[in-house]
């Protein structure tokens, strides 16, 4: 399904869905149409991992390996992006990457607060919420400083285990309040698209 981006212009949006629905693919083209159109207005803020290979599924991915990035625009991601719970063997692992990855992904928000522009895409938010220090208040704010906000995110049972660290639980909740925020919620559901 092909949506316009200009019909997003002025809303917050959230994609989610589970592993494979097409969240990226769909953020993929609403960029580029952004930066066809809008590109020293954009920022892409890109907390996915590298991508990996999980039961025959792809998972992950930066948007970079799938267009090009204008060098006109704002590309922001951390160094490194954890795997939490793909890759921990205990929970204390688990919560030590996820906090790890938090407090980079921090340090990316503020720097893009500290100079925003008025169009901004996330992907893979998610991510951010999964350790204790991803304060949901910290894109709130993005949402109330810019004028377009798009931002997908995992919400599912594929990755759903977390060695009991509640960790998963953290991620839904907080993915629940954050499309209680947005003006549209774009539920990617085995390839079927629905709307809020």
């Amino acid at each position: 399904m092909k949506i316009d981006f200009q019909s997003l212009l002025n809303k917050k949006v959230l994609i989610m869905g589970d592993v494979g629905t097409g969240k990226t693919l769909l953020l993929v083209d609403l960029l580029k149409q952004a930066f066809h159109t809008f590109p020293e207005k954009t920022t892409l803020i890109d907390f996915a991992p590298s991508s990996q290979m999980i039961k025959g599924m792809k998972v992950g991915g930066l948007i970079e390996d799938y267009i090009e990035i204008p060098s006109n625009s704002n590309y922001l991601k951390p160094e490194r992006v954890e795997t939490p719970r793909l890759s921990a063997k205990t929970p204390d692992e688990l919560k030590y990457l996820t906090k790890l990855n938090a407090e980079r992904m921090t340090k990316i928000i503020l720097n893009f607060l500290s100079e925003p522009r008025p169009i901004v895409f996330f992907n893979d938010i998610s991510l951010f919420f999964q350790g204790e220090e991803g304060d949901l208040d910290l894109i709130l704010k993005v949402l109330d400083t810019c004028e377009t906000v798009i931002i997908n995110g995992y919400y599912g049972e594929y990755l759903a285990k977390d060695l009991g660290t509640k960790v998963s639980k953290r991620e839904r909740d907080l993915m629940d309040e954050l499309s209680d925020a947005v003006d549209l919620v774009i539920h990617l559901k085995k390839k079927v698209l629905t709307l809020k």
